[in-house]
């Protein structure tokens, strides 16, 4: 197989000499330069290298990361040959899974024999496929739950014993690294110890891995397997000095020879893949003096890797013609280690002010003196710096530092600050000098020379430092025996290396040779792990940057004014809309931060007034000119073109201050006919409380009478649940501002799963039978012809049962699809990285269920049949061609009954039966991603379509009506005036509706007062009680029901009237047709209470 341009995804690997960024080869080749004084410069490095007697500042630099391998295809490569290439240890070592042999030299081994390949991906592991030589599929998706990985395997794979590759390899994989068993000491157990189980799919071949805890990506987990026998820990720590190539080993090659001086590989008859290539591949140990001439005079092929293409090495080779250099961005990180158990170095303070006194620059110079190299000291061991989403992590008490001397004193200030004192050149506390030793590994000038800038650096800080020089082959040995104090090593993986911060910062890790961490970092560092894709989430961050600059703005520093605060944060909003064509995407609670800005603008003379409140007109404008392309179908159900720029604004704050601004006034005043005049959008929402300053109240209530362009939400309810950092996104769900996403879910029909329950699952529309028979049997009448309250009721709870299975089933593939294919990159990049994930489910026909439930119970509800409905008057309509004679399609009511909407308890009652139901039967289901569910009731304007498909009622709603919009009383039946309806609504328990309770109540301007004060105060009024009695939201319209018949005939004359329907506000003209005649069907409350 070929391994062009791919590297493997796994755990860390530690390098004993691996330099901070550089990754070096240097590799023979049939010819080269005949320049005597050397090849010229080139601009940029080519693919196959730059001939070796290039000038060393002359060696042109490799892009970053991007690989310099020159990559051939299989075909190109001839037969036959050997390679050999040197090595700084080779054993003893030969378990890379293990603590004591996770090397990047052991790491090279393994994959000639036991391949750490079986996912291949690009240079950076941001793109990943299965090697088919192992794996033929694979794919991930959601289980009551939980993440599900399922691999297809490759059947023709066997160890070298015959023992077949299949899911038990798999399982001991995970049995020897979760961490759980004593006996195995694993490198890491990172996303192992989050697995709940391993097991065979429907054949051998089949792997099912079920995760307790998500992992991104989870497919990497398994780059290796493990014979079987592995899981016997006494058969499995038998690797030192045996590298069970003979019988656990499946890789192309087998180890012919082996002791710590050089391992030989052979070709492996037992490979099923492509033949190898080479007839043999040799390591040799080696020291880095011997590897210069090792190379010169043809013992070895290549070398280099772990040289950091130092002037030491690279002038080495300067008088060859027949070699190549090939530099690129390592996947290496070096890092100075201090061992906290040990003498000095268990103090903080000489571990922070060891760490301050080295200057960075002065050790690069004693490494790449006289070479064309430049490099950025790394600010993270997680991250590479070429790597997308890098960031310099060092505390700015080193990071601040910029030259040699103020290392040096930050280094005395913080031993001095500790209670250390200077004696002589050193410091000393307790009559104890700050003295430890550095450990090295390896024979090169570079190296020594390091070591001595380091301890010279050290010295001048007052820190006594000296020199533990070992051969590079005892590398592992002294590293993990843990007797040394300080010293230089490597960390080698790849640019999703932050997956890895367990393994060597973990408090118990085997890996972590500082010894230091907490149960606190432990925590933090879990759940990178479960955030889904960083990389499409740091793209999208530079593409957002990239948007910036388009309109000259600097989006990677903070804004320095309101104008810029409100650009950025506009760009911010821009970015979303783009990146998902017409979904809600909601602007947030921003006046409070906005006004900052403005105020301290204000003050310091750089903005007047007249200038903020032009900024936020502006503001609004963009909002308004928003446009999405949709299809016909979405505009049928969500009508009159909405986008739900959704604004949040007043309330209070936890601290009791109400977050009423200045901004706040500003925002309103753009709805007056003085600035832009009423609009849509933004979607205006007023966090209510009858403690918001008065004044404020009032413009509220003034701008819903003259524009019906404003909602409102219940403040105390928001705070209580959610925080006082709280914003609506989208109609009416509220969540925590950058800490909460949603899953976004259709209504579900709850009233026609009333009719399925009459009919025993039979669609009343259709006579299809829905839900299989028997799960649900239809209801026969009593003696009398009528239906019983109680079987009518227990068989509804039967039919919710049923559909919230089949509602919640369908929300999981929706949205498991949705991440796969459409993730919202910029959104997730600007939350937190902790999100609080709720699944924002949705019920209809509220009012209609409650008042048919009342009716069964309070009345005589007597049922009409399919096969006298043609014949019968009034109910011709009703007929279902072909459908069965006993379905059930119409009702005939005798007595009066309770409705809904009216602040009578008996139907109030049943409606809060109909959420609490719909809601617990939601939460019994395991939810994608273990988002908690919610519901809010609020339609949209679906209860149009909704209506339209569904059939007559016992409460006497007629077959392919429209629906009462969101927790509203039927049309027309909340007859008791405007406050009795909110106080109905009000009596829903918020608990088992978080996502929000929307009620739009259309009033008169003559039904609200005799003139414009009159109206204020009363609205002021409503809004007030309305919200002592549990409302939680409230659309208000002041509208005139002639008005809207007239816009009906002629749109022409009103151009910008707007309506609020549920949960937003839309041009009356925009809406469809239907839906218009909807909005007028609607109650137009002629008083707060009518007797």
């Amino acid at each position: 197989m070929s391994m062009s341009n791919l590297s493997r995804r796994s755990f860390f690997g530690l390098s004993g000499s691996a330099a901070a960024i550089l990754g070096l080869g240097l590799v023979g080749c049939g010819g080269g330069s005949d320049s005597s004084d050397g090849a010229k410069a080139v601009s940029a490095e080519p693919q196959n290298g730059t001939p070796a007697n290039t000038p060393l500042d002359k060696l042109p630099l490799p892009k970053k990361g991007k690989v310099y391998n020159n990559p051939q295809k299989r075909d190109n490569v001839k037969d036959g040959g050997t390679l050999v290439l040197p090595s700084g240890e080779i054993g003893p070592a030969w378990n890379y899974l293990s603590v004591d042999g996770n090397t990047q030299e052991m790491h090279a081994l393994w994959d000639f024999y036991m391949p750490t390949y079986i996912f291949l991906t690009d240079a950076t592991a941001s793109k990943f496929e299965p090697n088919p030589d192992f794996i033929t599929e694979v794919s991930t998706d959601e289980k009551d739950g939980k993440q599900v990985v399922h691999y297809k395997l490759n059947d023709k794979a066997r160890f070298n014993d015959g023992t077949p590759i299949d899911y038990r390899a798999y399982k001991a994989v995970w049995t020897v690294m979760n961490g759980s068993d004593e006996h195995y000491t694993p490198a890491a157990t990172d996303g192992y110890d989050r697995i709940e189980s391993v097991e065979r799919g429907d054949t051998d071949y089949d792997v099912v891995i079920t995760m307790k805890d998500p992992v991104y990506p989870a497919e990497l987990l398994f780059t290796y397997v493990l014979h079987p026998d592995a899981t016997d820990y006494d058969k499995y720590n038998s690797f030192n000095n045996n590298p069970h190539s003979d019988d656990w080993g499946y890789g192309p090659y087998k180890i012919e020879s082996f002791d710590t001086t050089q391992c030989k590989f052979v070709p492996n008859p037992n490979w099923w893949g492509d033949k190898p290539k080479l007839d043999s591949v040799t390591f040799k140990q080696m020291d880095s003096q011997a590897l210069f001439n090792a190379f010169k005079n043809g013992e070895i092929d290549a070398t280099g890797s772990a040289q950091s293409g130092s002037k030491e090495m690279l002038s080495n080779f300067l008088d060859m013609k027949d070699a190549e250099v090939r530099r690129s961005d390592s996947a290496a990180v070096a890092n100075i280690e201090v061992n906290s158990t040990r003498g000095a170095l268990k103090d903080k303070a000489v571990r922070k002010a060891f760490t301050q006194c080295l200057y960075m620059p002065t050790i690069l110079s004693v490494v790449y003196q006289g070479v064309n190299w430049k490099e950025e000291t790394p600010g993270s061991l997680l991250t590479p710096i070429w790597a997308d989403g890098y960031e310099n992590c060092m505390p700015s008490d080193v990071s601040d530092l910029k030259d040699a001397a103020s290392h040096t004193a930050a280094a005395k200030k913080t031993l001095e600050k500790a209670g250390y004192k200077l004696k002589g050149d050193y410091y000393e506390k307790d009559g104890k000098t700050v003295s430890f030793g550095f450990t090295t590994f390896g024979d090169s000038n570079t190296v020594k020379n390091r070591a001595a800038a380091i301890i010279k650096m050290a010295k001048d800080a007052g820190m006594k430092v000296s020199e533990d020089n070992h051969p590079a082959s005892e590398f592992s040995d002294v590293l993990t025996g843990g007797n040394w104090d300080a010293t230089l090593f490597g960390w080698v993986s790849t640019a999703t290396s932050s997956w890895n911060g367990p393994q060597i910062y973990g408090k118990d890790s085997a890996s972590n040779f500082t010894h230091l961490g907490s149960k606190e970092l432990d925590e933090e560092l879990g759940k990178v792990i479960e955030i889904e894709d960083h990389d499409e989430q740091i793209k999208a961050l530079k593409k957002l940057i990239n948007l910036g600059n388009e309109y000259g703005l600097d989006l990677s520093r903070p804004a320095q004014t309101a104008q810029e605060a409100v650009q950025w944060t506009y760009m911010g909003y821009l970015a979303s809309i783009k990146s998902q064509d017409g979904a809600a995407m909601s602007f947030g609670r921003v006046s409070a931060f906005f006004d900052i800005y403005f105020e301290r603008d204000l003050k310091e003379g750089k903005i007047t007034e007249t200038d903020a409140q032009e900024i936020i007109d502006n503001l609004v404008m963009k909002l308004r000119i928003v446009r999405f392309l949709r299809t016909k179908d979405y505009d049928s159900i969500f009508s009159g073109d909405p986008y739900w720029a959704t604004w949040s604004d007043a309330g209070f704050g936890d601290d009791g201050r109400t977050m009423v601004t200045k901004t706040s006034f500003r925002l309103l005043n753009t709805l007056t006919l003085e600035h832009l005049g009423p609009g849509p959008e933004p979607n205006i929402t007023i966090f209510w409380d009858p403690k918001l300053p008065e004044g404020y109240k009032r413009f509220c209530a003034q701008i819903s009478i003259d524009t019906s362009a404003i909602q409102y939400e219940s403040d105390k309810e928001i705070r209580n649940h959610w925080g006082d950092d709280a914003a609506i996104a989208c109609c009416v769900s509220p969540m925590r501002v950058g800490k909460q996403m949603q899953f976004f879910a259709a209504r579900v029909n709850s009233a026609k799963a009333l009719l399925y329950a009459i009919n025993g699952g039979r669609d009343e529309m259709t006579g299809m039978q829905v839900i299989d028979k028997g799960v649900i049997e239809p209801i026969a009448p009593e003696a009398d012809g009528t239906l019983d309250y109680e079987k009518v009721k227990n068989n509804y709870e039967k039919a919710l049962n049923w559909l919230s299975e089949v509602y919640v089933k369908a929300l999981n593939i929706i949205h498991y699809m949705h991440d796969k294919y459409a993730y919202e990159s910029i959104e997730m990049a600007l939350h937190d990285k902790e999100v609080y994930r709720t699944l924002g489910c949705g019920m209809s026909g509220l009012s209609i269920a409650a008042d048919s439930l009342s009716a069964c119970k309070y009345a005589k509800v007597y049922p009409i049949y399919n096969k006298d409905a043609k014949n019968l008057e009034g109910h011709e309509y009703e007929y279902v061609e072909g459908a069965d004679d006993d379905l059930i399609v119409g009702y005939r009511t005798e007595g009066d009954f309770p409705i809904y909407g009216n602040d009578d308890d008996r139907a109030d009652d049943i409606a809060k039966w109909v959420v609490s139901t719909v809601m617990g039967q939601v939460k019994r289901l395991p939810v994608y991603r273990g988002a908690v569910p919610t519901q809010s009731i609020l339609t949209i304007t679906s209860n149009v379509e909704y209506g339209k498909n569904t059939g007559s009622f016992p409460s006497g709603h007629a077959k392919g009506t429209p629906y009462a919009p969101g927790a509203n009383p039927e049309n027309g039946m909340d007859s008791h005036g405007m406050l009795p309806s909110m106080f109905s609504v009000g009596k829903i328990d918020y608990n088992d509706a978080l996502d929000g309770i929307s009620l739009t109540n259309t009033i008169t301007p003559d039904g609200l007062g005799r003139d414009e004060e009159e109206r204020i105060g009363n609205l002021v009024g409503i809004l007030d009680a309305g919200n002592g009695h549990g409302l939680y939201h409230a659309n208000i319209n002041v509208l005139r029901k002639e008005q809207l018949e007239d816009a009906v005939e002629h749109p022409e004359k009103y151009p910008h009237l707007t309506v609020r329907v549920s949960g937003y506000a839309v041009n009356f003209v925009k809406l469809t047709k239907e839906q218009q005649l909807d909005v007028i069907s609607r109650t137009f409350h002629q008083g707060a209470v009518v007797d």
